[in-house]
């Protein structure tokens, strides 16, 4: 493999970067390594329509394959932006107006000896790397409750009270979509407005006097969520006060016994949309 081709992956595209960032990324391998890199503007797919660039360089008659770059486009401004970001670059942006959305990706998603970013990465000494296999998982949040002061229960000093909830993602025909990665950790989800959140923002959580705990939709982002979305509380807790919170597993009948006794407690505006503080994953094995 020649030097050209092992940098040209040294371009290892990161969805949360700016865009100014990614620009700066394509600016030093062209000017590196003399190689012509244009990008295709189009919406993702169908099942993701987000505007999108894919990257792409043709050597030696070869049309080499990137990656893509998700673009937060939510109105003409912003389309117009990014276009005259990349003509001061003088990088070159092929608008897509014969279709939707980029045909040759999936031929080039498919096409092994394109060596894709998604498939082989480049170490520091230039040594390509096979990546680790995906993992799937569910992903999972804490809503923590906040009492206007700690208080005694049962010779325990109580400064809070959690729950954990697991969220599954449902798509048109009630299939589950897990989020992928290499290593376990938290991630996003992506609206049909470009823009990204993470699940526990689409349901707000609060105390109630008759149902202890209410979930209610997050109006503005859960009209733009393209799935459906199932939860469940996973597990609770009660965080002991020790100078700092110890959080310690309860049952559920514990959990709603302590929050009803000391409900004037906990309603307060802290808890009219509960924090978020730590997620939890529930990886799936195949």
């Amino acid at each position: 493999m020649n030097k050209r081709q092992k940098k040209k992956r040294n371009i290892l595209i990161d969805h949360n970067e700016s865009l100014e960032a990614f620009v700066k990324s394509i600016l030093i391998e062209k000017e590196e390594f003399d190689v012509d890199i244009y990008g295709y503007i189009v919406r993702f797919t169908e099942e993701e329509p987000v505007w999108s660039i894919f990257l792409c360089s043709k050597i030696k008659q070869k049309t080499y394959y990137y990656g893509y770059y998700p673009l937060k486009i939510t109105n003409m401004i912003d389309f117009t932006d990014t276009l005259t970001l990349f003509a001061k670059n003088k990088i070159e942006l092929i608008v897509n107006t014969d279709s939707y959305f980029y045909e040759p990706t999936k031929s080039m998603q498919e096409n092994q000896s394109n060596l894709l970013l998604e498939e082989i990465k480049v170490d520091t000494d230039n040594t390509l790397i096979k990546d680790k296999k995906m993992k799937k998982y569910r992903l999972g949040y804490d809503y923590l409750f906040l009492p206007s002061k700690s208080f005694s229960y049962k010779e325990e000093l109580i400064g809070a009270m959690s729950i954990n909830v697991l969220f599954k993602v449902i798509d048109d025909d009630g299939n589950e979509k897990l989020f992928e990665s290499e290593e376990l950790k938290d991630q996003v989800t992506n609206l049909i407005t470009g823009k990204q959140c993470y699940l526990y923002e689409l349901f707000r959580c609060s105390v109630d006097k008759e149902k202890i705990v209410r979930f209610d939709p997050n109006i503005p982002l859960i009209k733009d969520f393209k799935y459906s979305l199932q939860f469940e509380i996973n597990s609770y807790t009660k965080d002991l006060d020790k100078g700092t919170l110890e959080p310690v597993f309860i049952s559920e009948a514990e959990f709603m016994e302590i929050m009803r006794n000391n409900f004037d407690l906990f309603d307060n505006v802290d808890n009219n949309s509960a924090q978020t503080t730590s997620y939890f994953i529930q990886e799936i094995n195949p």
